[in-house]
């Protein structure tokens, strides 16, 4: 019998939905199995990255569809 569960997180959601989280907090919320979560990591403040120049053929493929990069963004939190 389960009698609680830990999670270890830095707040990142890297798979699954959040569906299926909020599931699982029911399943746990029904079977009344107490989940206890910590925070791990560093806080860190949101980024913002500005592409400046974009360089790339003057044609592109059959139907001249041709992928438009993003000309900025702002939050971005990947990590290596």
């Amino acid at each position: 019998m389960v009698q609680g569960v830990v999670v270890f997180s830095d707040g990142h959601n890297t798979e699954g939905s959040p569906q299926a989280f909020r599931d699982l907090a029911e399943r746990a919320r029904r079977g009344k199995v107490p989940v206890f979560t910590v925070a791990v990591g560093q806080d860190r403040p949101p980024i913002q990255i500005d592409i400046t120049d974009v360089q790339g053929p003057e044609t592109g493929p059959a139907r001249g569809q041709v992928p438009r990069p993003r000309r900025s963004q702002r939050g971005w939190t990947a990590r290596p």
